[in-house]
């Protein structure tokens, strides 16, 4: 059996690999499987059982460990364990939960594991136990760049994912601030470029025709719209709220919907602001009014995620 490796379908530069296990004949010792897998080549180790941790899998942890490198303690299937709690006469979830984990932990004690390392989840059920924990810890352990990477990859499982999203969105506005400020003076090449007509002919806002490529970059509130326009979109699908009209969004409570529609008509009034400026005016105005712009378009969106997911949490 080799390593099968898997593009993590909502990122291609994050690859999920999924190792053979230790103890095979084709793996019968942990230098062997070393070896053959190439453990220093993994960033991070998710080590999964539904029962109990082998000692297999406590040396691996071992060797992990002393390369510097960081290792999950996964117990899966943890609905099917409240399954067969719920069937008895006095069921107590939280006393089973937490029988579950001293039992692992008695089997990981002795290798110098803590019980913070052990994560009890349910696929069926994102929601319970330890996966929200279990995203964070993975995080933690991750370098600066491949925490964002993987972050802007999460789909919105809890407040704390969410949060994450929202401060990597904050701190890259002043970014795209600043590329776009660089990139003003060089609307006439834009025009000028080989095969970008198609890829600005678009529309920015709903309802609008498509807008001619030398109007679109010339034209200082439409060059600035590019911008404002497709960075509002890419943060509305990172916080998990749908486009306006479509089906998700019309199966938000009417509250929400209205409150959706703002993110729409701030665009609109941006456009407006922007088609007031003359060139001579550009620099200093456009760095702070897109700069604060992108701010209060996070912070509407983020309190209104949190509302949502609040409301799902309910099951209003």
């Amino acid at each position: 059996m080799k390593p099968h490796s898997y593009p993590y379908r909502d990122n291609p530069n994050i690859t999920l690999v999924d190792l053979p296990g230790i103890g095979t004949p084709a793996f019968p010792d942990l230098d062997t499987y070393s070896e053959k897998v190439g453990l220093e080549t993994y960033d991070t180790f998710l080590i999964l059982t539904n029962e109990r941790f082998t000692e297999y899998d406590l040396e691996l942890a071992k060797s992990i460990n002393a390369m510097g490198k960081s290792f999950f303690l996964i117990r899966t299937k943890i609905d099917q364990s409240e399954g067969s709690e719920n069937r008895k006469r006095q069921p107590d979830i939280k006393a089973m939960l937490e029988r579950i984990r001293n039992y692992l932990y008695e089997y990981v004690k002795d290798f110098g594991i803590g019980k913070e390392k052990i994560f009890l989840i349910s696929n069926h059920d994102r929601d319970k136990c330890d996966f929200s924990r279990l995203v964070e810890a993975i995080l933690e352990a991750l370098s600066t760049h491949q925490k964002e990477a993987l972050t802007m990859s999460l789909r919105i499982l809890s407040k704390d994912v969410l949060k994450r999203k929202v401060e990597v969105l904050r701190n890259n506005i002043w970014q795209i601030t600043v590329l776009f400020t660089l990139a003003l003076p060089l609307r006439r090449a834009l025009v000028d470029l080989s095969g970008i007509c198609e890829k600005l002919r678009r529309p920015f806002l709903p309802g609008e025709d498509f807008i001619a490529l030398e109007t679109t970059v010339l034209v200082p509130g439409n060059f600035a719209m590019i911008i404002v326009g497709e960075k509002a979109k890419f943060f509305r699908s990172q916080l998990g709220l749908p486009e306006q009209n479509s089906d998700e969004f019309k199966l938000l409570k009417p509250e929400f919907q209205e409150r959706m529609r703002d993110f729409y008509i701030e665009e609109k009034k941006t456009k407006r602001f922007f088609d007031k400026l003359t060139d001579e005016m550009m620099t200093p105005l456009w760095f702070k009014f897109i700069f604060h712009s992108l701010h209060e378009l996070v912070n509407k969106m983020e309190a209104l995620s949190l509302d949502i997911l609040e409301e799902t949490a309910r099951g209003n």
